[in-house]
């Protein structure tokens, strides 16, 4: 279950001092000048103004709802508190003077001030509350709608592939079958032409450049039906310093440098096919190489990216 704090009660530092919320700058502007100020008024009004007494008694619910909207259910109830307390010496006693109100009504005014301090205060709690769950709740559905958004681009590069797939497998099949014949009457050309025959070389040529026809249509086909993948959990770095290993005497007799950038952050785990990422990488580092030129370098990094709430790993060429 998540906890969400939405009352102000954290302290605030004010001077390089911390103060409670409800003592601070705020809530002295909002909640204890305007008691102050209402009470004094109250207070030095003569018992025979009855109407002026209502006004006051009914101006303390101000500050009370300012508590509940500044603060939450504390400010609300500890500013209903506080009234109370400030107006009952008024209420009941003659220190300075006394409220003509019936005794009743000033009871009952007494105890309205704290049930609207917490039915405020829990109002505000729960407005707090359903904004603080829509919030979570916009940011979850740009979340969805970000994952929407890749979803959908992944589903089509995947459509691409799978047409190039099918396009490549059908072309290999149509090329495979000429090729065959042109290997079988190559073959059965080769019968008819002496060992020693200056010919025989341009035919075994021939037959060489046919297989290789023969391997490259062979890839095409593994590449339109691809196996299955052996996935296990995978240090990324370890895989492409296997690769630089592999590469770096390619890139020497290329006149490329090969650099191995520090990892910034801890190397990341990845759950893959070893023998497929190291294909990959291995082919983005021969393209680097290839496109680099002698004399420069080509500089390779493992890292880790946020995108959206995901954690992505990341190689650099």
């Amino acid at each position: 279950m998540e906890v969400v704090h939405i009352d102000n009660d954290s302290d605030i530092k004010e001077g390089g001092v911390k103060l409670h919320p409800l003592l601070s700058l705020r809530a002295v502007v909002c909640l204890w000048i305007p008691v102050a100020v209402i009470s004094l008024g109250h207070y030095a009004t003569g018992p025979d103004l009855h109407y002026l007494h209502d006004i006051f008694r009914r101006l303390y619910y101000i500050p009370i709802i300012l508590g509940a909207f500044q603060f939450g259910l504390s400010g609300a109830v500890a500013t209903s508190l506080v009234v109370s307390i400030v107006y009952i010496p008024h209420a009941f006693t003659t220190f300075v003077s006394m409220d003509p109100a019936h005794g009743i009504e000033k009871v009952l005014e007494i105890i309205l001030y704290n049930v609207v301090g917490v039915v405020t205060g829990l109002l505000v709690m729960r407005e707090r509350r359903q904004r603080l769950k829509a919030e979570r709740m916009a940011g979850d559905l740009k979340y969805a709608l970000e994952e929407k958004r890749e979803m959908e681009q992944e589903i089509i590069r995947a459509g691409r592939l799978a047409a190039l797939g099918e396009l490549t497998a059908g072309l290999a099949h149509e090329i495979r079958n000429p090729l065959g014949s042109l290997k079988g009457t190559a073959e059965i050309l080769g019968d008819e032409i002496p060992a020693d025959s200056k010919r025989r070389r341009m035919l075994e040529l021939h037959l060489r450049e046919i297989d290789r026809l023969g391997n490259i249509l062979d890839r095409f086909l593994s590449f339109a039906r691809p196996q299955g993948l052996d996935r296990r959990d995978l240090d990324l770095s370890e895989v492409v310093d296997d690769v630089l290993a592999l590469a770096t005497s390619q890139a020497g007799r290329a006149g490329v440098t090969l650099d191995r950038a520090p990892s910034r952050d801890v190397a990341p785990h990845v759950f893959g096919d070893r023998e497929k990422l190291t294909q990959v990488v291995l082919n983005l580092i021969l393209n680097g190489v290839q496109a680099a030129g002698k004399g420069a370098t080509v500089q390779v990094s493992v890292t880790t990216r946020k995108r959206s709430r995901r954690i992505w790993a990341c190689i650099e060429v």
